[in-house]
């Protein structure tokens, strides 16, 4: 950015009215650049930026995901129209999804931490007697 904070809060009315005309054009051409380049900061998300997904605001969430419903009905109504898919389109697989007859029934863990048998690691207790002296 050409203007720092600084500059923003040292220009006012009597500052701009003491610059000549020359003077005036540069600052007005530095705060046009500043304003483009924080407007394009400002329209960055990361389906247009290397922002990964997480940065994304709660209620820009909520919008994508519409977005992204929407374009598919779009795609489907095209299809449907067409009669015949698109060759972008990609098919919706079906996931087989394990039946529970042929699987064990996993146990759920008595306790958090280690497993059964694993070797452990403690400190030693030591026990003291009051004739000790320490």
């Amino acid at each position: 950015m050409h203007l720092s904070d600084h500059d923003l809060r040292q220009l006012d009315e009597a500052a701009l009215a003491n610059l000549t005309p020359e003077q005036a054009r540069v600052l007005l051409s530095k705060a046009i650049d500043d304003l483009k380049r924080a407007r394009e900061r400002l329209a960055q998300n990361p389906s247009n930026s290397s922002r990964p997904p997480s940065t994304r605001a709660p209620w820009e969430q909520v919008e994508a995901q519409e977005r992204e419903s929407e374009e598919a009905l779009a795609t489907a109504e095209q299809t449907a129209e067409d009669g015949k898919p698109q060759a972008d389109a990609v098919p919706e697989q079906k996931v087989p999804t394990p039946s529970p007859e042929g699987q064990a029934a996993k146990k759920p863990a008595a306790h958090a931490g280690r497993r059964q048998g694993a070797p452990g690691h403690s400190r030693t207790l030591r026990y003291f007697d009051e004739s000790d002296d320490r």
